[in-house]
């Protein structure tokens, strides 16, 4: 009976060891957090485990709309390290090397972006240089010019003030509007009435006209009155007649 005892333990007590030793370290590898199964569950749980890649590997699609480049990116797949075999090891690599080359791809349309706005930028700052150059040159020439104006003005002014009002008046006549009342500007008001009176009437109303257009209305209104005045002596000298020798 003791002999029989003895063989029944010695037959079952080495394959039970075993058997808890691997329990033991099957829990101490996989946690408290995963179920050991022996027999058939153990089988069928190794065999499902690849299934679970593939179905991660695919991109989930949000309410139909396609997601972001950083989204697509930045979701990669769950992976069960435990279960993990070679092959799926292989899927994940791939994966990581396309999202890699996506990313290399968009770095590369970045900086031909950025590049493409830094010469944009260098040629609008070309450009606005450009006008600035020419607008300063327009201002210099223009101040030049005021200068050039002014000083052969000056010498205008010097030269019919010394002039007398006959000799002044026809040659009055002549010049240009704008520098007949540039010069009324600067000689005496005295002056300027005697050369108007001494003109022609028609031109000096011409004259006196324009020159009250540009000046203000009070001085218009004076060089009105002094063409009406005109107006009248003109009609009656035409009434008076001729001299004879």
């Amino acid at each position: 009976m003791s002999n029989s005892m003895g063989n029944l333990l010695t037959r079952y007590t080495i394959p039970v060891i075993i058997v808890m030793k691997i329990g033991v370290l099957s829990y101490i590898f996989l946690g408290d957090k995963k179920m050991f199964w022996l027999g058939d569950k153990a089988v069928v749980a190794q065999e499902a485990a690849p299934e679970a890649a593939p179905e991660a590997e695919a991109e989930p699609v949000d309410g139909g709309k396609r997601k972001g480049f950083l989204d697509d990116l930045l979701n990669l797949p769950k992976i069960d390290s435990e279960n993990l075999k070679k092959d799926e090891v292989g899927r994940y690599l791939t994966l990581l090397e396309r999202k890699q080359s996506q990313v290399e791809n968009r770095l590369q349309v970045l900086k031909a972006r950025e590049d493409q706005l830094k010469s944009l930028e260098a040629s609008v700052d070309g450009k606005l240089k450009k006008l600035e150059e020419e607008m300063t040159f327009f201002q210099q020439t223009i101040q030049k010019e005021k200068e050039i104006q002014k000083d052969r003005l000056d010498k205008l002014v010097e030269f019919y003030q010394k002039m007398d009002a006959k000799k002044a008046a026809p040659v009055f006549e002549k010049l240009d509007k704008d520098l007949v009342v540039s010069l009324f500007n600067r000689i005496p008001q005295k002056q300027t009435t005697t050369i108007l009176q001494l003109m022609n009437p028609d031109k000096s109303v011409e004259l006196s006209e324009y020159y009250g257009r540009i000046r203000s209305a009070k001085e218009y209104e004076m060089l009105k009155e002094i063409n009406t005045t005109l107006r009248k002596e003109f009609a009656e000298c035409k009434g008076m007649p001729e001299k004879t020798p």
